[in-house]
């Protein structure tokens, strides 16, 4: 009887790191879950994290706390969640800036964006618009197109600065429209935008949150959405397509952990995230902000990440686009 007693305490011993994994994945969460966001408080992928985060909470049954951490383009933040532990409690709030445009330039970045992270779930993509002064001749894009066509280097473009967003967006433009533009850039999109607004750079690819109100008052003129289909705040406004330049392009905000998290832990988040992301108060301030609500299963999102990094790449290298030293 004792040898048999034995036999099943040792039995029970080996078996213990085996069940002890599922276990704990079972119970997570188990206490409060932090959101890092690379950005200041106030700014779209800030209002976006929140307001999922606070649905995100209501799911998992646990507080979830955002932690503002700005810095080098999203690097800091990016940086401190690939370091943290991998058990699904430290997520990232990732964008291109830090996975797509700084890998692109050659930043030497304290993190690899592919292999120090999982993805989690997008929770919105941000659609942006070619604007305008209106003192710049070409009422549509074909007409703005044929203009800088016949007047090389006579037209600029403001961007929030090397690496940006709408600095990488307005190289693609030239390159695919075949012009050449004189780039611009800026410490910021505000800076840039008020430039544009008083004539002194001629334009800019801005997020269409950030542009619609100075396009509805006639203070700026947009001649496409970079989406792939024209976007609910400006439903007049058609998009790059339309106008004869093959452009598609929304920017990202995509939710991460650090590598080596359990898969299961994995799929609870991105169950949870998905079914935020479906709540009517989301749904109603997205559509406010002017951001775009995209389904993206597990799988399909290392393949949409590796999609945009390698497109990027491109567009550095036949522009000699380079990290500044």
């Amino acid at each position: 009887m004792r040898r048999h007693h034995h036999l099943l305490l040792l039995g029970a011993f080996l078996l213990a790191p085996l069940i002890a994994p599922t276990a704990a994945a079972q119970s997570f969460p188990n206490r409060q879950i932090r959101l890092v966001i690379p950005f200041p408080p106030g700014g779209g992928t800030d209002i976006a994290a929140r307001l999922v985060g606070e649905k995100l909470a209501a799911q998992l049954k646990q507080t979830v706390v955002p932690d503002n951490k700005p810095g080098a383009n999203g690097v800091i933040a990016s940086e401190l969640v690939a370091r943290a532990a991998p058990d699904g409690y430290t997520l990232l709030v990732a964008t291109g800036s830090s996975h797509a445009f700084a890998p692109a330039l050659g930043v030497k970045l304290p993190f690899d964006p592919v292999k120090d992270f999982i993805p989690v779930a997008l929770i919105g993509q941000f659609p942006t618009v070619l604007v305008v002064n209106p003192a710049v001749p070409g009422k549509t894009l074909r007409e703005f197109v044929d203009y800088a066509r016949q007047n090389p280097k006579k037209l600029n473009y403001g961007s929030a600065g090397n690496g940006s967003t709408n600095h990488f967006l307005g190289e693609l433009l030239k390159q695919t429209a075949g012009l050449d533009m004189v780039h611009v850039p800026y410490k910021g999109s505000g800076p840039a935008a008020q430039d544009l607004l008083g004539g002194q750079i001629h334009a800019m690819v801005d997020s269409v949150a950030a542009a619609k109100g100075n396009i509805e008052a006639g203070k700026l003129r947009a001649l496409g959405v970079t989406t792939a289909q024209r976007v609910a705040q400006l439903p007049d406004v058609p998009t790059l397509k339309e106008g004869g330049i093959d452009i598609e392009y929304a920017g990202w905000v995509i939710v991460m952990a650090p590598a080596g998290t359990p898969a299961d832990v994995v799929t609870t988040l991105h169950d949870a995230f998905t079914a935020a992301m479906a709540d009517p108060a989301v749904i109603d301030r997205y559509g406010k902000q002017g951001i775009v609500i995209r389904t993206m299963g597990l799988a399909e999102l290392p393949v949409y990440l590796r999609g945009d990094k390698e497109r990027w790449a491109k567009v550095a290298a036949q522009a000699g686009l380079k990290a500044e030293q």
